[in-house]
């Protein structure tokens, strides 16, 4: 992730992106948190290409992915949340 996708994630808080992450995976989130500080994303996910990866509770549940793995940032053009 470059400077430029690090702005645009931090201008993102509340609102859905898509994430591109080191291990192919490619999630649309809400974001809630981004702490530099810390290196972490804190995310709901609205869709995944790997919905394996989490469970399926039907209540929102908040995860946590280093900066580290997130190759790009990018507008979600769909439906805010």
């Amino acid at each position: 992730m470059d400077a430029e996708d690090l702005e645009l994630l931090k201008a993102s808080i509340g609102r859905v992106v898509v994430l591109r992450c080191t291990d192919g995976e490619v999630l649309v989130a809400e974001i809630h948190s981004v702490s530099e500080e810390d290196q972490d994303i804190i995310y709901d996910v609205v869709t995944s290409n790997r919905p394996d990866t989490y469970r399926n509770t039907g209540e929102k549940a908040a995860y946590l992915i280093p900066i580290s793995e997130v190759i790009s940032v990018e507008p979600w053009h769909g439906e805010q949340r």
